[in-house]
Order: C-alpha cells, then sequence, then structure tokens
C-alpha cells in the first residue's frame, strides 16, 4: 500500500486529472505538507509532471498580468499619517487590519478558484462576491469566501493554519456601522467548503462590506463578539479576468 503523499500512483498509474489538480495547488502554495516531499519527489523523475507544473505556473502569471492595478487602500495612508504625525481618532478594531489584509489578498480569483474547485476550472460557478482573508502576524491562517447569489449561498473554505485544540475559527461579516455579526464557524477540516444560505438582512452587508476571522473557544463565541480576530479581508465584487 502507498503512503499518503503518494496517492496518484495507483495499479494503473497516475490520474492525470488529479495530477492537473495537484499541480495547480503546489503552484499556489496550496498542496498540503504531508502530501509535499512524495509531489516533489515525482518531479524529480516525471518529466510529464514538471511540464504540467510549468503550465500551470505561466497560466498563473498570465491571469496575474491581467489583473487591474489596485490603488492603496485609504487605511494605507492613515497608518502613515499617524506613524508621522500622532495617532488619529480611535477607529474600530478590524479597520487596523484591512491595510495587511488587502496585501495579503491581492488576488481573490486565485482564492475564488481554490474555493470551489481546487483548481482553475470552466465548470466552477461564478460568484457575485469574494474575499481572501490571510493572518498577517502569528499562527499562520488563510480563508476563502464567496457568496453566489444565483443560490443565495455563502461559501468559507479554510486552507492554511491549524486550529488549536479546545478552539474553533469563526466567520464574522461587517457592515457601515462597524458591527460584527456572525456567520458561523470556519471548517475545522482544511479544504473542506462549508455552505449555507445567508440571511436576507445580512445581503445588503456585502456590498462593501468586510469579512473577519476569529480564534473562539470551540463552538464559538461565548458572548456573540469575536474574541480574538486572526485575519481581516474586504469584501470585493468578482471580476472575471
Amino acid at each position: 500500500m502507498s503512503d499518503q503523499g503518494d496517492t496518484t500512483d495507483g495499479p494503473t498509474g497516475p490520474d492525470p486529472e488529479e495530477d492537473a489538480a495537484r499541480a495547480a495547488e503546489y503552484v499556489l502554495g496550496l498542496l498540503p505538507e504531508g502530501e509535499l516531499p512524495a509531489f516533489e519527489a515525482r518531479l524529480a523523475r516525471e518529466p510529464e509532471l514538471v511540464e504540467v507544473v510549468v503550465s500551470w505556473t505561466e497560466h498563473f502569471a498570465a491571469m496575474a498580468e491581467a489583473l487591474p492595478p489596485v490603488a492603496p487602500a485609504p487605511q494605507l495612508k492613515r497608518r502613515i499619517e499617524a506613524l508621522a504625525f500622532g495617532t488619529p481618532a480611535a477607529r474600530p478594531w478590524w479597520r487596523s487590519l484591512l491595510p495587511y489584509a488587502l496585501g495579503a489578498v491581492a488576488a481573490a480569483v486565485f482564492g475564488w478558484a481554490v474555493l470551489t474547485t481546487g483548481m482553475l476550472t470552466p465548470e466552477a460557478p461564478e460568484p457575485t462576491y469574494v474575499a481572501d482573508l490571510a493572518a498577517e502576524a502569528g499562527p499562520e491562517l488563510l480563508v476563502h469566501a464567496g457568496y453566489l447569489a444565483e443560490s443565495n449561498e455563502f461559501l468559507i473554505r479554510r486552507d492554511g493554519g491549524a486550529v488549536p485544540e479546545g478552539a474553533d475559527h469563526e466567520m464574522w461579516i461587517i457592515g457601515g456601522d462597524g458591527t460584527p455579526i456572525s456567520l458561523g464557524l470556519v471548517p475545522r477540516e482544511p479544504g473542506v467548503i462549508a455552505r449555507q444560505v445567508l440571511p436576507e438582512e445580512l445581503r445588503p452587508l456585502l456590498e462593501g462590506g468586510t469579512l473577519a476571522v476569529s480564534l473562539e473557544p470551540a463552538g464559538g463565541s461565548p458572548d456573540g463578539t469575536p474574541t480574538e480576530v486572526r485575519a481581516v479581508g474586504p469584501i470585493r465584487p468578482y471580476t472575471e479576468t
């Protein structure tokens, strides 16, 4: 029996579709750590697999070049002014994290592809809104989210970072008034997609809103507010490039 990291080598040889998916995840840095040694060992002995990795690398590079330039966020300007001229008036806790989030999630289209299929395919459903949340400091954390207007589904997938024992990650949506509203727990298992119907009263918050992920005791926030915010990301309209 082969080990967990070499599941593509069965009696009939590697599965091309599975190899393509793994190669895409490898290029994006999303292949599980436990599978990396076996995959890289195959790269050393399989030129065909190397060609698949090179193809995905070129494909993603071309997509990145096609992304429109993004102007610096207003929050970044305020941080610079604060450093130069003193601390400004107090702002909501989540806004202080947004400049870091914007730098960490410049390519939301990649996150949506990973969220829905693990790789870019024509069959991937087209979202209305997307958001990627990555922790700037502390333990690694990477969460993708998206909203499908057609089915009124909100999707959450965690691709990076371990969940501490006796704890859970919780997703929050924040509208213009700065009040965080829980959207439920982030899946504990990486790569698992949580789907839920978005309540009608929360749909207006998607436009110009913000998502945050907090670390909570097992089962979620004990008082209905975030306990320890780990990552924040702006909700963006999805634009196919």
